[in-house]
């Protein structure tokens, strides 16, 4: 009765109150820092420069140990290398090209890389990049994949090109499950102790590889002393002759390896972890030349389809476990759906040519059900979770890039790029808005929002199309390159490839407008 008669003599102040915290919640989804501008392109050097400023110049990374991977940072980066006003500042562009190098080659050559058995772990607990924490994550191998790939177009390490082999290798030797799609994550630990299954001492290489062990022992580091708990995490010390030279020797080891207790498996199939597969195997495929690969992005594209989507996409599901596929999915799930979609748009063509390819219409239909759904009529940005979802408060907004992209992040990539493929003026109204929530953020934190940048840099320099009617084999080698070609001559750029039937030349747009048609891939090359 108490509580009651407080109410009643309150009412008018409570409500008051209530809609006062309502307020404030409501206040915490929006953008941090925004100021109702876009980020300009001088914005978008100086985010460069700042992100360079925070770089681990001696053992690469940014910031202090533990260590992460930051594929967000370092696409960012590889975009915006390829600006003219980067490319006009060559103390900035040589800046650039040092932090990536020195980067990406300490990951790829330390502990975070499992240098027997390919792909990537979770994080190092050092400064140096030689103990990890062993965990192995889909999401983390699924982005460093397209990283390292777009990496290796622009610099032609041929360390990169065997990441993402290796890393390919792994996720279908140890990641894919019965049906077809891919594992969670494998766990840090093997019988309760982490790391277990991944080290080795100096007897145990000795044993298994003979008079070739000790020449082993130079190039990766290892030790009676061991560099972790007694025992030895290979460490890449000598150059890439030296690895090609023990190809044979870790295929030795890996084979021992596969014999001991294995780290349990988290077999779930999470659809927005796949589908950041799905995009970044299309990619690397195109860039590298493996058409096997494409082909394994569309046929797992298809199993998500099948699996995950009602409605041909208007609703998505979001996890699967064995026979069962459950839980409503989020602004990521579709978010990151649309970026693969949109991958596949680009490429599918060369892989299979002559074939009807559904993908640009499905990203158009993901990126409409993500407005529909997840879409603010009073804010800009979209919320994580739906409308209907009457057991929360407040939907929060999630704008800001960690181990995974944000939603808000990945539909910059996707509005910017669907405008490509579609006739609806609604997209560029989107991106344009969207936009608008990073100029602060551009500005106070570019690595916290660097999928975002990455986004709206990209569009800014211009996604292509190329339409004919063929040819795509040849037009990937003058776009692409091989591994002869000369480094910084032949970078990646987003290409989206249309079949057009009847056309005997390639027509090449770039952003809204068009060129002249020209009749030669190499033509075609040179005006991107």
């Amino acid at each position: 009765m108490r509580v009651s008669d407080f109410y009643h003599r309150n009412k008018s102040e409570l409500a008051a109150n209530a809609d006062a915290i309502a307020q404030n919640l409501t206040h915490l989804t929006r953008a941090p820092d925004a100021d109702g501008s876009a980020p300009s392109p001088d914005d978008l050097v100086a985010a460069a420069r700042r992100i360079c400023e925070q770089h681990d110049d001696t053992f690469g990374g940014f910031g202090a140990a533990p260590k992460f991977p930051t594929p967000h940072t370092l696409n960012l980066l590889l975009g915006l290398r390829g600006a003219a006003a980067i490319e006009a500042d060559r103390a900035l562009a040589t800046r650039i090209d040092a932090v990536l190098t020195i980067t990406l080659g300490a990951m790829a050559r330390g502990g975070l890389f499992d240098q027997v058995g390919g792909g990537f772990h979770r994080y190092c607990v050092d400064r140096d990049w030689t103990v990890p924490h062993f965990e192995k994550m889909l999401y983390d191998n699924a982005q460093l994949l397209g990283t390292y790939a777009e990496a290796w177009a622009r610099y032609r390490d041929p360390l990169y090109a065997d990441v993402c082999t290796e890393t390919v290798g792994w996720l279908l030797r140890e990641m894919r499950t019965a049906n077809a799609l891919f594992a969670a994550s494998l766990d840090a630990d093997t019988d309760h102790h982490e790391g277990t299954t991944y080290v080795w001492t100096a007897p145990e290489v000795a044993a298994a590889l003979g008079d070739e062990a000790f020449a082993f022992a130079q190039a990766y580091g290892l030790s009676d002393k061991g560099n972790f708990e007694g025992k030895n995490i290979p460490k890449l010390k000598g150059d890439h002759v030296a690895r090609q030279r023990f190809a044979t020797a870790r295929a030795k080891l890996l084979a021992i390896r596969d014999q001991r207790p294995q780290p349990a498996r988290d077999d779930k199939n999470l659809l927005s972890w796949n589908a950041l597969l799905v995009g970044n195997l299309a990619k690397a495929g195109w860039i590298l030349g493996r058409k096997e690969w494409v082909e394994l992005a569309i046929e797992t594209e298809a199993n998500l389809w099948t699996r995950f989507a009602r409605e041909d996409g208007a609703k998505l599901l979001s996890v699967a476990h064995g026979d069962k596929t459950t839980l409503v999915g989020n602004l990521s799930d579709y978010a990151w759906l649309a970026e693969a979609e949109l991958a596949l748009a680009a490429y599918a063509h060369w892989a299979r040519p002559g074939q009807a390819h559904p993908y640009a219409q499905r990203a158009e239909g993901l990126l409409s059900a993500s407005q529909t759904l997840f879409g603010d009529p009073h804010s800009i940005g979209s919320f994580v979770v739906s409308a209907d979802r009457d057991d929360l408060s407040v939907r929060q907004k999630d704008w800001f890039d960690n181990a995974v992209p944000a939603g808000n992040s990945s539909l910059l990539h996707g509005f910017g790029q669907i405008q490509m493929l579609s006739t609806d003026t609604r997209w560029a109204r989107e991106f344009a808005d969207l936009s608008t929530a990073y100029g602060g953020l551009c500005k106070n934190v570019p690595n916290g929002v660097a999928h975002a940048l990455d986004g709206i840099a990209r569009f800014a320099i211009g996604h292509a199309t190329v339409k004919a009617s063929g040819r795509w084999d040849e037009l990937r080698v003058a776009l692409n390159g091989d591994e002869r070609t000369a480094p910084q001559t032949r970078p990646y750029r987003p290409v989206f490839l249309i079949s057009e039937p009847a056309t005997t030349c390639f027509a090449v747009c770039v952003g809204q407008t068009c060129l002249a048609p020209v009749q030669t891939a190499q033509e075609a090359a040179a005006s991107l």
